[in-house]
């Protein structure tokens, strides 16, 4: 307990600065100032905009002209007028387009910002950070240190928020409210990005226990156990494993995570190195593979920048391939954890896991209790290894050819002809862009338990 409130001191003494010091209210506006124009622009103006300050004291900044070329795409040259009341902005392609006059209003006692047209009506509105906004996640971290209860803490933290959020008109019991019927039931469960991501974490949670309990992943095992004979070969196993499956880091961490967790307790590897193992492979190898959902977010993100700097919206796959070699996380991560596994060097904490699973004493799921899953092979079943490797295989097959339907039904078509003539890459990059990933993954989670659960009963 000592040890706890020693750590919490110090994080709470390294926090005093981020609530003393006064936030840069020109970075804070930039930032609501480009949510805006995004907001009241969802497709992009139709021609030049004209943005300019209701309040004659207020003066823009090259920060305030930056957020705007960032939000619509536009030219970054010439956008601050000299008396810095006014902004002009023109998107690339729509230059004889109608001009629109917008006007913003800051009001910094509410931390509000405002656009509206000629005719006063409102746009969009953002609200932009306060130093308040920092106490919910700070009371998460400082509870899970003295308390060790990750779930405790984050719920705390979450009604803290939801208490900030409650007007001062209405009693703070309208938190309750608003943490979980406006946020976790309205914008969590009725979204379809979180509700996919938490169905095919069910799905593949269910898939897992259905192999478990058929005797699948028991008959992969000891498959795998021909060629894992010692320790360092089955850490070798989980990083080739990591490095099959590319093309998703979610889909990769479940699958080498749940294939490999009893072979790992079989040789006594401690779960701290598979969990190392899995975390160093995962993520990293999306990010550096030419062809991943990771990627294809990343290039969806900064492609639309590039014509603000002279360059095509197409050269952002081009791009990505020259930053490759500079991905120092990536590839480093990747080397360090071959490395280790070649070398049997270990060190620090991880070492020591290590020597007491070597000798029998790792507790294991000792936060959960119990075995690996929970759940044991029935007794009238056979330990099959291919009825664990069909519902694998179901699963990255139906992600990838949903992946891959999902996002050519995304593309006009002579956007597609267009791609097509410039190769494949390019074609496969604007597909995994415009692709559902979450989905894809999704119905391919679905597919597999189905193949489970039909094979549970052959």
């Amino acid at each position: 307990m000592r040890s706890r409130l020693l750590f919490a001191g110090v994080f709470a003494l390294l926090c005093l600065p981020l609530l003393l010091l006064r936030p840069d209210s020109t970075a804070q506006q930039g930032l609501a100032l480009r949510q805006a124009m995004v907001n009241a622009f969802e497709k992009g103006p139709p021609g030049p905009i004209i943005l300019k300050v209701e309040n004659p004291d207020f003066q823009f900044s090259q920060e305030h002209a930056d957020a705007v070329a960032s939000s619509l795409g536009a030219f970054n040259n010439g956008l601050l007028t000299p008396d810095l009341q006014t902004i002009r902005a023109v998107v690339p392609g729509r230059e004889s387009g109608p001009t629109r006059v917008l006007y913003i209003h800051i009001s910094e006692s509410d931390s509000r910002l405002i656009i509206s047209n000629e005719n006063d009506e409102p746009l969009a509105e953002v609200t932009y950070g306060v130093k308040s906004s920092l106490l919910p996640p700070l009371l998460a971290i400082l509870l899970a240190f003295m308390l060790r209860n990750t779930w405790l803490s984050l719920l705390v933290g979450a009604l803290a928020g939801a208490i900030l959020l409650v007007p001062e008109s209405e009693a703070f019991t309208n938190a309750f409210g608003i943490l979980f019927w406006d946020i976790l039931f309205q914008d969590i469960l009725f979204d379809p990005f979180h509700a996919y991501i938490l169905g095919f974490t069910l799905l593949l949670s269910g898939t897992v226990a259905l192999l478990t309990r058929m005797g699948a992943i028991e008959g992969m095992v000891q498959a795998m156990m021909r060629w894992a004979r010692s320790s360092q070969s089955v850490q070798s196993m989980a990083y080739f494993l990591g490095f099959g499956i590319f093309f998703d880091d979610y889909a990769n961490t479940m699958v080498v995570g749940n294939a490999c967790g009893p072979l790992f307790d079989r040789m006594n590897v401690s779960r701290a190195k598979l969990a190392y193992i899995v975390d160093s492979t995962a993520a990293p190898i999306a990010g550096v593979a030419v062809l991943s959902t990771w990627v294809a977010f990343q290039i969806s993100t900064f492609a639309p920048q590039l014509p603000t700097i002279g360059m095509s919206e197409a050269q952002g796959y081009s791009i990505f391939l020259e930053t490759i070699p500079y991905r120092f996380y990536c590839l480093l991560a990747l080397a360090m954890v071959g490395l280790t596994i070649f070398l049997r060097r270990d060190f620090g904490p991880m070492l020591r896991s290590e020597s007491r699973a070597r000798l029998g004493m790792d507790k294991r799921l000792e936060a959960t209790g119990g075995e690996w899953g929970h759940i044991e092979r029935a007794p009238w079943t056979l330990p099959r290894w291919e009825n664990g490797l069909i519902p694998i295989l179901t699963l990255v097959m139906v992600t990838g050819y949903a992946i891959y339907t999902l996002g050519a039904a995304n593309i006009p078509v002579e956007k597609a002809i267009e791609l097509r003539v410039d190769g494949n890459f390019p074609w496969l990059s604007e597909v995994l862009s415009q692709s559902d990933i979450t989905k894809a993954i999704f119905l391919g989670s679905a597919a597999a338990w189905g193949m489970a659960a039909f094979l549970s009963l052959t």
